[in-house]
């Protein structure tokens, strides 16, 4: 009979078995799955600290980077006069015509270009924030859990 409870859990999501009230059987439940979510002293003491300090600096990085680009985007004036200067001299030689067409998309590209990496670093401080808010999520789940079982069994945890 439980393979086909299990069964119909798997498919339906929703147990086909009486309910329980015993409150013993409920805290047993419930430290079984305060032992599947219990998140830890690792977590807690040694992986939240170090994601809240990548976090924190991969967003600097990403400041870091980004003034980095807009600073080398500003010294591009001089790149492209030399690209124009390129330009004439092979318009001259074989007839091909660099107008401001093509520097202002060569512009385009560098500015592109020298932005991208902020953006990256940015994106993995987000991967990083919403990590440090799962851990969070979980760190209150156990604590609910441990509550509810104090409340069922009575007895200290």
């Amino acid at each position: 009979m439980d393979v086909i409870n299990n069964i119909t859990e798997f498919f339906t999501g929703n147990s086909s078995a009486p309910a329980n009230p015993d409150p013993a059987f409920n805290a047993m439940l419930l430290k079984e799955a305060k032992k599947k979510v219990e998140i830890g002293i690792f977590t807690r003491f040694f992986k939240k600290p170090v994601l809240i300090l990548m976090e924190i600096l991969s967003y600097g990085f990403a400041l870091l980077l980004l003034f980095v680009g807009i600073y080398f985007y500003g010294q591009v004036d001089n790149l492209l006069s030399a690209i124009q200067t390129l330009g004439q001299g092979s318009e001259v030689i074989s007839n091909l015509n660099w107008d401001s067409n093509n520097i202002r998309i060569i512009e385009a590209l560098l500015l592109v270009l020298s932005i991208s990496p902020a953006l990256i670093s940015f994106l993995i401080g987000r991967l990083f924030t919403k990590a440090r808010k799962r851990i969070n999520t979980m760190i209150e789940v156990e604590n609910m859990i441990d509550r509810v079982i104090y409340n069922l069994s009575g007895e200290q945890q």
